[in-house]
């Protein structure tokens, strides 16, 4: 799962990465990578479907924040 993050502010994408990792961790899952590119932060987070399925389930909290989500299937769903 392929997570977009866009912010005015560092300090609120650090918070929101603190977050994704604390979600992440709650469903199980570890690999939890963070890198820049041109449009901003990009958060990967690799793990099992089910995993994956509990995390978006637990990670409800970071509605609102403007995040893009894009699945395995490369489908965007916008929090």
């Amino acid at each position: 799962m392929r997570i977009h993050l866009k912010a005015a502010e560092r300090a609120g994408i650090d918070r929101t990465i603190q977050a994704i990792r604390a979600h992440a961790g709650e469903a199980g899952l570890d690999d939890v990578t963070v890198s820049e590119d041109a449009e901003g932060t990009i958060v990967d987070v690799a793990g099992e479907e089910e995993a994956l399925r509990r995390f978006w389930t637990i990670a409800h909290g970071l509605e609102g924040t403007g995040l893009i989500v894009l699945r395995g299937d490369d489908a965007a769903q916008s929090a």
